[in-house]
């Protein structure tokens, strides 16, 4: 697996270092993906205070993009709320020994991602963790984005993430009054998403399109979707012959209307 970890932090000192470290860092024995390949990287947030651009570069050569984010730096990884996967940590602005400091923080982000990939997102949980953002409403799934988003570096994350992903998992049903045995993860709206098999074009990318637009549908909590073409189906309701309809926001925060339709084919960036 080719691992990428971006720094983000103003102190210089600390980036110089953090450059040094590539060949100082183990990778947990039971690290995902196989042999572990490690590329580091430390942005000037001075020259670069949105790392949209940055991230999105990386994302080409990258299998997972994870990040040690300075707490006084949180706005230059706001581009993405579900891309990267981000240990955020108050740097103090002066550290003694800078390697031991950040080979510390690198292996506790490395060990986290790994347990998180292995014991959490495996089975129908990687289904449930690809969901669109920002159509699928339910307060377990905003728990969840906001977790990973924010809280990977707390110690009780990868049983709290668990216990999330029970919660998603009972709202995989069958549809009401219907006699078909398919599956959907049901939301508060009554939105039924179905993770299709089928493969249609990519989510369109360029003007107006955000790069942010494009790693969110390449990348979820940090690790690179195995098959980015596959989509949800969407629909509302119970019965034989479903419909949507209404307004939803699309990949880039804009709220379109829908006339009444079969279906929507939604991405997880919540690209339709």
């Amino acid at each position: 697996m080719r691992v990428f970890i971006g720094l983000a932090t103003g102190n210089e000192f600390l980036r110089r270092e953090f450059l040094k470290l590539r060949n100082k860092i183990t990778a947990p024995s039971n690290f995902p993906g196989g042999a572990l390949t490690l590329e580091l990287g430390a942005p000037d947030l001075i020259r670069e205070p949105n790392l949209e651009r940055y991230f999105h570069s990386k994302s080409s050569t990258s299998d997972a993009l994870l990040v040690i984010g300075d707490d006084r730096c949180g706005a230059c990884l706001a581009f993405t709320r579900t891309a990267l996967f981000i240990h955020r940590v108050g740097i103090p602005s002066r550290v003694e020994n800078a390697e031991s400091y950040l080979v510390q923080k690198i292996n506790r982000l490395l060990s986290t991602f790994s347990a998180f990939c292995i014991e959490v997102l495996n089975g129908q949980n990687q289904q449930a963790s690809l969901l669109p953002e920002r159509n699928f409403d339910a307060a377990e799934w905003r728990d969840l984005v906001e977790l990973v988003r924010l809280r990977t570096q707390a110690p009780t994350f990868v049983e709290e993430t668990k216990a999330l992903f029970v919660l998603l998992k009972q709202r995989r049903k069958p549809r009401r009054k219907s006699s078909y045995s398919t599956r959907y993860f049901i939301d508060d709206d009554d939105k039924h998403f179905e993770y299709g098999t089928e493969h249609h074009s990519l989510p369109a990318t360029g003007d107006p399109h955000a790069l942010s637009c494009e790693l969110n549908f390449t990348f979820r909590f940090g690790r690179r979707v195995a098959d980015i073409q596959r989509h949800f189906n969407v629909t509302r309701g119970p019965g034989k012959n479903p419909s949507i309809k209404g307004s939803f926001q699309n990949c880039h925060c804009e709220w379109r209307d829908v006339t009444k339709t079969t279906h929507l084919n939604m991405f997880m960036n919540d690209y339709y």
